[in-house]
């Protein structure tokens, strides 16, 4: 599964994975400036978190992605997840404001 980061903006070629099923995230940035790479719930639903709050409740992180680098994590989607708001997300301050996030869907 490939996903790219850019100034500031996260595309993947699917936004929806299925519970207890393994996959292999290449995460790549394309911008010029550092990302990061978490999935976790919508920023809306956290409140006021403290960014080791917004990692403690992350399913997963990259905490540090430059640019032109790409970093690798698996993931398997925990069936708990099914029907629940997650995103793929970027949250350095600013870049989740200015649109780095991407809705996704966990299935049965």
């Amino acid at each position: 599964m490939s996903v790219t980061l850019s100034d500031f903006k996260v595309s993947a070629p699917t936004t929806t994975f299925s519970a207890g099923t393994p996959y292999h995230f290449v995460v790549t940035n394309n911008g010029k400036m550092v990302h990061e790479f978490m999935i976790l719930p919508p920023l809306a639903g956290m409140g006021s978190m403290s960014m080791d709050d917004l990692h403690n409740q992350s399913l997963v992180m990259i905490d540090s992605i430059a640019p032109g680098e790409s970093k690798t994590v698996d993931v398997t989607f925990p069936s708990s997840s099914v029907g629940s708001s997650l995103e793929l997300a970027c949250h350095l301050p600013g870049h989740y404001e200015a649109g780095m996030k991407l809705p996704i869907t966990v299935s049965n």
